[in-house]
Protein backbone atom coordinates (compact mmCIF):
# COMPACT_ATOMS: atom_id res chain seq x y z
CA UNK A 1 0.00 0.00 0.00
CA UNK A 2 1.41 3.39 -1.00
CA UNK A 3 1.91 6.11 1.60
CA UNK A 4 -0.94 8.23 0.21
CA UNK A 5 -3.38 5.30 0.15
CA UNK A 6 -2.35 4.34 3.70
CA UNK A 7 -2.93 7.89 4.93
CA UNK A 8 -6.31 7.94 3.15
CA UNK A 9 -7.29 4.66 4.82
CA UNK A 10 -6.29 5.98 8.26
CA UNK A 11 -8.29 9.18 7.76
CA UNK A 12 -11.37 7.17 6.76
CA UNK A 13 -10.90 4.90 9.78
CA UNK A 14 -10.61 7.92 12.08
CA UNK A 15 -13.83 9.25 10.50
CA UNK A 16 -15.63 6.00 11.33
CA UNK A 17 -14.25 5.86 14.90
CA UNK A 18 -15.13 9.50 15.61
CA UNK A 19 -18.52 8.80 14.08
CA UNK A 20 -19.08 6.05 16.65
CA UNK A 21 -17.39 7.58 19.71
CA UNK A 22 -19.30 10.85 19.41
CA UNK A 23 -22.62 9.16 18.82
CA UNK A 24 -25.56 8.91 21.15
CA UNK A 25 -27.20 5.57 21.80
CA UNK A 26 -30.58 4.75 20.28
CA UNK A 27 -32.51 5.40 23.48
CA UNK A 28 -31.18 8.95 23.61
CA UNK A 29 -32.12 9.41 19.94
CA UNK A 30 -35.68 8.30 20.67
CA UNK A 31 -35.99 10.48 23.78
CA UNK A 32 -34.90 13.57 21.85
CA UNK A 33 -37.27 12.81 18.97
CA UNK A 34 -40.20 12.02 21.27
CA UNK A 35 -39.94 15.49 22.84
CA UNK A 36 -40.39 17.22 19.47
CA UNK A 37 -43.33 18.00 17.21
CA UNK A 38 -42.41 14.87 15.20
CA UNK A 39 -42.46 16.79 11.93
CA UNK A 40 -40.23 16.10 8.92
CA UNK A 41 -37.29 18.02 10.33
CA UNK A 42 -37.46 16.07 13.59
CA UNK A 43 -37.74 12.78 11.70
CA UNK A 44 -34.63 13.54 9.65
CA UNK A 45 -32.74 14.50 12.80
CA UNK A 46 -33.84 11.23 14.41
CA UNK A 47 -32.73 9.23 11.33
CA UNK A 48 -29.32 10.88 11.45
CA UNK A 49 -29.03 10.17 15.16
CA UNK A 50 -29.89 6.49 14.64
CA UNK A 51 -27.35 6.17 11.83
CA UNK A 52 -24.64 7.64 14.07
CA UNK A 53 -25.70 5.74 17.19
CA UNK A 54 -23.50 3.08 18.75
CA UNK A 55 -24.32 0.13 21.00
CA UNK A 56 -27.86 -0.17 19.74
CA UNK A 57 -29.50 -3.59 19.37
CA UNK A 58 -32.89 -2.26 18.25
CA UNK A 59 -31.66 0.17 15.61
CA UNK A 60 -32.96 -1.94 12.71
CA UNK A 61 -36.52 -1.97 14.07
CA UNK A 62 -36.37 1.71 15.09
CA UNK A 63 -35.12 2.76 11.65
CA UNK A 64 -37.85 0.72 9.94
CA UNK A 65 -40.52 2.39 12.09
CA UNK A 66 -39.32 5.96 11.62
CA UNK A 67 -38.80 5.50 7.88
CA UNK A 68 -42.38 4.22 7.60
CA UNK A 69 -43.51 7.32 9.50
CA UNK A 70 -41.49 9.54 7.16
CA UNK A 71 -43.06 7.97 4.07
CA UNK A 72 -46.53 8.60 5.48
CA UNK A 73 -45.92 12.36 5.34
CA UNK A 74 -46.94 14.21 2.20
CA UNK A 75 -43.52 15.73 1.57
CA UNK A 76 -40.53 14.43 3.49
CA UNK A 77 -37.99 13.20 0.94
CA UNK A 78 -34.43 12.15 1.65
CA UNK A 79 -31.42 12.64 -0.57
CA UNK A 80 -30.44 9.56 -2.57
CA UNK A 81 -27.33 9.25 -0.42
CA UNK A 82 -29.40 9.30 2.76
CA UNK A 83 -31.75 6.68 1.30
CA UNK A 84 -28.74 4.37 0.91
CA UNK A 85 -27.79 4.97 4.53
CA UNK A 86 -31.33 4.27 5.75
CA UNK A 87 -31.56 1.06 3.70
CA UNK A 88 -28.36 -0.17 5.32
CA UNK A 89 -29.67 0.59 8.79
CA UNK A 90 -32.86 -1.37 8.08
CA UNK A 91 -30.84 -4.45 7.10
CA UNK A 92 -30.21 -7.48 9.30
CA UNK A 93 -26.53 -7.29 10.28
CA UNK A 94 -26.56 -9.83 13.11
CA UNK A 95 -23.84 -11.96 11.50
CA UNK A 96 -20.68 -10.96 9.64
CA UNK A 97 -21.94 -12.48 6.40
CA UNK A 98 -25.13 -10.42 6.61
CA UNK A 99 -23.23 -7.30 7.63
CA UNK A 100 -20.88 -7.75 4.67
CA UNK A 101 -23.80 -8.16 2.27
CA UNK A 102 -25.50 -5.07 3.72
CA UNK A 103 -22.34 -2.97 3.43
CA UNK A 104 -21.82 -4.06 -0.17
CA UNK A 105 -25.45 -3.24 -0.91
CA UNK A 106 -24.97 0.20 0.66
CA UNK A 107 -21.90 0.78 -1.51
CA UNK A 108 -23.80 -0.40 -4.58
CA UNK A 109 -26.57 2.06 -3.76
CA UNK A 110 -24.09 4.89 -3.18
CA UNK A 111 -22.48 4.25 -6.56
CA UNK A 112 -25.75 5.22 -8.24
CA UNK A 113 -26.65 8.14 -5.97
CA UNK A 114 -25.66 11.72 -5.28
CA UNK A 115 -26.42 14.33 -2.65
CA UNK A 116 -25.38 15.01 0.92
CA UNK A 117 -25.72 12.52 3.78
CA UNK A 118 -28.64 12.27 6.18
CA UNK A 119 -27.07 14.89 8.43
CA UNK A 120 -27.17 17.35 5.47
CA UNK A 121 -23.50 18.14 6.15
CA UNK A 122 -21.28 15.25 5.14
CA UNK A 123 -20.58 14.95 1.42
CA UNK A 124 -21.42 11.90 -0.67
CA UNK A 125 -17.71 11.11 -1.02
CA UNK A 126 -17.33 11.08 2.79
CA UNK A 127 -20.10 8.51 3.19
CA UNK A 128 -18.62 6.34 0.42
CA UNK A 129 -15.22 6.43 2.10
CA UNK A 130 -16.70 5.58 5.51
CA UNK A 131 -18.83 2.77 4.06
CA UNK A 132 -15.83 1.29 2.23
CA UNK A 133 -13.78 1.34 5.43
CA UNK A 134 -16.62 -0.24 7.40
CA UNK A 135 -17.02 -2.99 4.78
CA UNK A 136 -13.33 -3.82 4.83
CA UNK A 137 -13.44 -4.01 8.62
CA UNK A 138 -15.92 -6.89 8.47
CA UNK A 139 -14.27 -10.31 8.61
CA UNK A 140 -13.81 -11.90 5.16
CA UNK A 141 -15.62 -9.05 3.39
CA UNK A 142 -13.61 -8.43 0.25
CA UNK A 143 -14.77 -5.97 -2.41
CA UNK A 144 -14.57 -7.05 -6.05
CA UNK A 145 -12.05 -5.42 -8.37
CA UNK A 146 -14.97 -3.87 -10.28
CA UNK A 147 -16.37 -2.42 -7.06
CA UNK A 148 -12.96 -0.93 -6.30
CA UNK A 149 -13.10 0.90 -9.65
CA UNK A 150 -16.47 2.35 -8.66
CA UNK A 151 -15.41 3.36 -5.17
CA UNK A 152 -12.32 5.15 -6.46
CA UNK A 153 -14.52 7.26 -8.72
CA UNK A 154 -17.13 7.91 -6.03
CA UNK A 155 -14.51 9.19 -3.57
CA UNK A 156 -13.31 11.82 -6.06
CA UNK A 157 -14.04 15.48 -5.51
CA UNK A 158 -16.65 16.92 -7.88
CA UNK A 159 -14.05 19.31 -9.29
CA UNK A 160 -12.15 16.25 -10.55
CA UNK A 161 -15.17 14.12 -11.47
CA UNK A 162 -14.59 14.18 -15.23
CA UNK A 163 -11.15 12.61 -14.83
CA UNK A 164 -12.54 10.19 -12.23
CA UNK A 165 -15.26 9.03 -14.64
CA UNK A 166 -12.71 8.52 -17.41
CA UNK A 167 -10.60 6.44 -15.03
CA UNK A 168 -13.62 4.39 -13.97
CA UNK A 169 -14.53 3.63 -17.62
CA UNK A 170 -10.97 2.53 -18.30
CA UNK A 171 -10.80 0.53 -15.06
CA UNK A 172 -13.98 -1.53 -15.54
CA UNK A 173 -13.29 -2.23 -19.23
CA UNK A 174 -10.95 -5.09 -18.33
CA UNK A 175 -13.00 -6.48 -15.44
CA UNK A 176 -15.36 -9.47 -15.34
CA UNK A 177 -16.83 -9.35 -11.82
CA UNK A 178 -20.02 -7.65 -10.67
CA UNK A 179 -19.84 -4.22 -9.05
CA UNK A 180 -20.39 -3.17 -5.43
CA UNK A 181 -24.04 -4.14 -5.14
CA UNK A 182 -23.48 -7.49 -6.82
CA UNK A 183 -26.01 -6.75 -9.57
CA UNK A 184 -24.41 -4.56 -12.24
CA UNK A 185 -21.65 -5.85 -14.48
CA UNK A 186 -18.67 -3.88 -15.87
CA UNK A 187 -20.51 -2.90 -19.08
CA UNK A 188 -23.48 -1.44 -17.19
CA UNK A 189 -21.15 0.42 -14.84
CA UNK A 190 -19.20 1.84 -17.75
CA UNK A 191 -22.42 2.96 -19.44
CA UNK A 192 -23.55 4.65 -16.22
CA UNK A 193 -20.24 6.54 -16.09
CA UNK A 194 -20.71 7.68 -19.70
CA UNK A 195 -24.18 8.99 -18.90
CA UNK A 196 -22.79 10.87 -15.91
CA UNK A 197 -20.13 12.42 -18.14
CA UNK A 198 -22.85 13.53 -20.54
CA UNK A 199 -24.71 15.29 -17.71
CA UNK A 200 -21.64 17.26 -16.61
CA UNK A 201 -21.30 20.42 -18.68
CA UNK A 202 -17.76 20.80 -17.37
CA UNK A 203 -16.73 17.54 -19.09
CA UNK A 204 -15.33 17.91 -22.59
CA UNK A 205 -16.73 15.06 -24.70
CA UNK A 206 -14.82 14.14 -27.86
CA UNK A 207 -16.72 13.06 -30.98
CA UNK A 208 -15.59 9.49 -30.29
CA UNK A 209 -16.91 9.68 -26.74
CA UNK A 210 -20.21 11.12 -27.97
CA UNK A 211 -20.68 7.99 -30.12
CA UNK A 212 -20.23 5.83 -27.02
CA UNK A 213 -22.79 7.97 -25.21
CA UNK A 214 -25.23 7.36 -28.10
CA UNK A 215 -25.35 3.74 -26.95
CA UNK A 216 -25.28 4.40 -23.20
CA UNK A 217 -28.21 6.83 -23.33
CA UNK A 218 -30.37 4.67 -25.59
CA UNK A 219 -33.32 2.58 -24.48
CA UNK A 220 -31.65 -0.76 -23.69
CA UNK A 221 -34.73 -2.50 -22.34
CA UNK A 222 -34.46 -5.51 -24.65
CA UNK A 223 -31.67 -7.25 -26.51
CA UNK A 224 -33.20 -6.09 -29.80
CA UNK A 225 -32.95 -2.48 -28.61
CA UNK A 226 -29.40 -3.08 -27.38
CA UNK A 227 -28.56 -4.44 -30.83
CA UNK A 228 -30.02 -1.35 -32.52
CA UNK A 229 -28.14 0.98 -30.16
CA UNK A 230 -24.85 -0.89 -30.65
CA UNK A 231 -25.17 -0.67 -34.43
CA UNK A 232 -25.96 3.03 -34.17
CA UNK A 233 -22.86 3.58 -32.03
CA UNK A 234 -20.68 1.67 -34.50
CA UNK A 235 -22.02 3.67 -37.45
CA UNK A 236 -21.44 6.88 -35.52
CA UNK A 237 -17.82 5.85 -34.91
CA UNK A 238 -17.24 4.73 -38.49
CA UNK A 239 -18.63 7.99 -39.87
CA UNK A 240 -15.97 9.95 -37.99
CA UNK A 241 -13.24 8.44 -40.20
CA UNK A 242 -10.49 9.70 -37.92
CA UNK A 243 -8.60 8.28 -34.99
CA UNK A 244 -7.48 11.66 -33.70
CA UNK A 245 -9.94 11.80 -30.80
CA UNK A 246 -9.94 9.40 -27.87
CA UNK A 247 -12.98 7.69 -26.39
CA UNK A 248 -14.69 8.40 -23.08
CA UNK A 249 -11.79 6.81 -21.19
CA UNK A 250 -9.55 9.60 -22.49
CA UNK A 251 -7.06 7.33 -24.20
CA UNK A 252 -8.58 4.72 -26.55
CA UNK A 253 -8.53 5.67 -30.25
CA UNK A 254 -11.70 5.54 -32.36
CA UNK A 255 -10.72 2.36 -34.25
CA UNK A 256 -10.11 0.52 -30.99
CA UNK A 257 -13.34 1.83 -29.49
CA UNK A 258 -15.13 0.08 -32.36
CA UNK A 259 -13.25 -3.14 -31.56
CA UNK A 260 -13.64 -3.16 -27.77
CA UNK A 261 -16.91 -1.23 -27.29
CA UNK A 262 -19.30 -1.35 -30.26
CA UNK A 263 -18.48 -4.63 -31.99
CA UNK A 264 -18.58 -6.85 -28.86
CA UNK A 265 -22.05 -5.53 -28.10
CA UNK A 266 -23.19 -6.23 -31.65
CA UNK A 267 -21.79 -9.75 -31.36
CA UNK A 268 -23.60 -10.23 -28.06
CA UNK A 269 -27.01 -8.74 -28.82
CA UNK A 270 -27.47 -9.00 -32.59
CA UNK A 271 -27.67 -12.79 -32.88
CA UNK A 272 -30.78 -14.55 -34.15
CA UNK A 273 -33.28 -15.17 -31.37
CA UNK A 274 -31.17 -13.31 -28.78
CA UNK A 275 -34.26 -11.70 -27.31
CA UNK A 276 -36.60 -14.66 -27.30
CA UNK A 277 -36.12 -17.79 -25.29
CA UNK A 278 -39.85 -18.43 -25.68
CA UNK A 279 -39.45 -18.85 -29.44
CA UNK A 280 -36.91 -21.59 -28.87
CA UNK A 281 -39.14 -23.24 -26.31
CA UNK A 282 -42.06 -23.21 -28.74
CA UNK A 283 -39.93 -24.83 -31.46
CA UNK A 284 -38.74 -27.57 -29.10
CA UNK A 285 -42.27 -28.21 -27.91
CA UNK A 286 -43.53 -28.47 -31.48
CA UNK A 287 -40.82 -30.98 -32.35
CA UNK A 288 -41.75 -33.13 -29.34
CA UNK A 289 -45.43 -33.04 -30.36
CA UNK A 290 -44.64 -34.08 -33.94
CA UNK A 291 -42.43 -36.90 -32.67
CA UNK A 292 -45.30 -38.19 -30.52
CA UNK A 293 -47.70 -38.05 -33.46
CA UNK A 294 -45.27 -40.10 -35.57
CA UNK A 295 -45.01 -42.68 -32.79
CA UNK A 296 -48.80 -42.94 -32.57
CA UNK A 297 -49.03 -43.57 -36.31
Amino acid sequence: MSAMKYIGFLLALVFVLMHENNAENCTACWTTYNDTAKDCTAIKTYITCLYDASGCEKRQMMMENIDKKRKSLSSCDLTKTCECQVTFMKADVAADTKKCAARKAELGCLMMSMGVACDATKKHMDIVSASETAAKAVDKCALSDTCTCQVTRAKADMAKMCTALQTEISCVASKKNKGCGGHKGPDDIGDHARKQMDKLSSCTKTDTCKCEIVYSKADLGTKAKECTAAKAAKKCLEDLKTNSTAGCDGKTARANVIKIFAQPRINKYCVAGADSVSGLGFAVGLCVLLLQMVMWI
